[in-house]
């Protein structure tokens, strides 16, 4: 596995799980908004009232770019099988 799919893989996973917040209630796993934007800086932002909104680009973003520079098509084979590793990977961190 090469150093660049190293990186875009711990890339993927940190969004991965930034972006699993989203759609939950992220005080029930502990965060309130301060700490949920101290955790994921480059994913969250302090909206009104308390509130976070998602600024940062997604797996799939982050997957896709990296794919399309090595010439696959979008929803590629390639794309699949690092989304697959991201999911597992998100689970063991």
């Amino acid at each position: 596995m090469n150093e660049k799919l190293l990186y875009v893989l711990a890339e993927a996973v940190e969004a991965y799980k930034a972006a699993a917040m989203r759609g939950r209630n992220y005080t029930i796993l502990g965060y309130d908004a301060r700490s949920l934007v101290a955790t994921y800086p480059e994913h969250y932002a302090h909206h009104s009232d308390g509130k976070v909104k998602f600024i940062g680009k997604t797996a799939d973003d982050i997957l896709e770019e990296y794919c399309e520079g090595l010439g696959y098509d979008r929803a590629s084979q390639r794309w699949h099988q690092l989304v697959s590793t991201v999911v597992e990977l998100s689970r063991d961190c």
